[in-house]
């Protein structure tokens, strides 16, 4: 992605399909309304723990078919089910922490990896080669798209995989201006569920899993301003604003 057409962010799904439908019902008609094709970035984290995570996969694939300059970040969930697919055995940590319910959401069962790999496979096999393509990292203009953050240590560009998907405390205790702005999930903001901005960072993952809540980021590159949406369980989307967080460098966006 490379023009300066507006990015539409969405945080942690883990499985709340209706809410991402919503979503992505509004981010189409908001691009249309500005005479464009939506550009989505997926935060990832697209399974695990809610309750329709093969149709949150769906709708994901669906949406990158439809507009293919969106991209999928893999987040550490999404990471998980990839390893499963590729290799055929669960991770014990993956089923503790939710693959149980992406599991049980295919209708499989860890009990027969085996067989539940096969299936998978079978009738599946997009979703695995849409994980295979998923992004580490994607950069546009001043900004900086991932799952978990960023190493602050290291330039922007020459990120490591694993931080870019597992980092907590390091990026988000990192007070002062980064050479982008980074945009990510990961680390749920759930009290109350919202996003934050700081100097260097927009945290968008707001615990659809625990609070219901799936927050979307329009951003326009070319300005650096962005608004911010969510939707819950009432079934509406609706502007909201974020936590500004000062930390003495003013906020981004």
């Amino acid at each position: 992605m490379t023009d300066n057409a507006p990015i539409y962010a969405i945080g942690d799904i883990h499985g709340h399909a209706g809410l991402l439908e919503r979503i992505l019902e509004f981010v189409d008609g908001h691009a249309a309304r500005q005479g464009q094709q939506p550009k989505v970035i997926f935060l990832g984290d697209i399974v695990d723990r809610g309750p329709e995570n093969r149709r949150a996969m769906e709708l994901v694939y669906e949406a990158l078919q439809a507009w293919p300059q969106s991209r999928l970040i893999l987040g550490n969930h999404d990471s998980w089910l990839l390893d499963f697919f590729e290799q055929g055995v669960p991770e014990p940590a993956w089923l503790l922490n939710g693959g149980d319910a992406t599991l049980d959401s295919y209708g499989l069962s860890a009990s027969e990896p085996a067989l539940v790999r096969e299936r998978l496979a079978e009738t599946y096999g997009h979703h695995h080669a849409m994980l295979r393509k998923a992004s580490i990292q994607e950069t546009v203009g001043g900004y900086t798209f991932v799952h978990a953050g960023v190493n602050p240590k290291r330039p922007i560009l020459e990120q490591r995989p694993e931080d870019c998907i597992w980092i907590r405390g390091p990026f988000l205790d990192h007070q002062g201006p980064l050479s982008h702005v980074v945009v990510h999930g990961h680390t749920p903001m759930i009290d109350p569920p919202c996003p934050v901005v700081t100097e260097n960072r927009i945290s968008m993952d707001t615990g659809a899993f625990a609070t219901g809540v799936l927050s979307l980021m329009v951003l326009d590159p070319s300005t650096g301003n962005a608004t911010f949406h969510a939707t819950d369980e009432d079934r509406r989307v609706r502007p909201i604003e974020p936590i500004r967080m000062d930390r003495g460098y003013g906020c981004a966006a």
